[in-house]
């Protein structure tokens, strides 16, 4: 099997454990092609499908992602075929992903983010330049009058009920009794977290469970 065979094999095998870790909240449907070239997602997710939410929702959103040639060198094509109604997906059901893909980030990081699109998770959904202009309009005036219903939902992926949280080892010599925080971005997964200004260490990105070094 050559090296592109055995990664797209690989994502499909991390996708399902996945599937298995979200208790089926995002699910592996299906794939096809050989090599593999698409594969088939269903999620379980509350999110809109029009501008009438949270009074009209939607439960179950159908993707696809299109494996190119030339993967993991570039991206992933990902589409939606569910009718949703959100600032980075299309009306076409193109998905904007908001970030540049990086070769060494796998499938089920990828559906992650996906699922967190389709939340509306602030640190993901872009408004500034966004695929769906009405929706970002919608969204700025909905998140502002009723913030309460942002993000629609989230996503765990462990048997216990408490929501991963960011591991951090200080290495840093300042003391502060101070509560401000700063963004960084996860290198691996693009995640926005934050994290307290003004330390120096090592931090555990809690949607990809992998550590970087940051000084802030």
């Amino acid at each position: 099997m050559s090296a592109f065979n055995a990664r797209r094999e690989e994502d499909v095998a991390k996708l399902k454990a996945l599937e298995l870790a979200t208790h089926g909240r995002i699910r592996v449907v299906g794939h096809s092609g050989s090599p593999i070239s698409k594969i088939t997602l269903k999620f379980l997710v509350r999110t809109a499908g029009d501008d009438k939410y949270p009074v009209k929702t939607i439960s179950e959103v159908d993707a696809a992602i299109q494996l190119g040639a030339r993967y993991p060198f570039e991206e992933p094509a990902v589409s939606i075929s569910t009718k949703v109604f959100n600032p980075n997906i299309y009306t076409s059901g193109r998905v904007c992903l908001g970030s540049k893909w990086i070769a060494t980030e796998y499938l089920d990081l990828l559906a992650q983010r996906l699922f967190k699109i389709l939340a509306f998770d602030e640190g993901i959904i872009n408004t500034s330049s966004a695929a769906n202009g009405d929706a970002a309009r919608w969204y700025i005036r909905a998140r502002t009058s009723r913030p309460s219903d942002f993000p629609s939902d989230s996503l765990l992926t462990s048997s216990g009920t408490q929501k991963p949280t960011m591991s951090w080892t200080d290495k840093s010599t300042v003391t502060s009794t101070a509560i401000e925080r700063v963004v960084a971005a996860c290198p691996h997964c693009r995640t926005n977290l934050r994290i307290p200004a003004g330390k120096a260490g090592s931090i555990t990105c809690p949607s990809c469970n992998k550590s970087f070094p940051a000084r802030t």
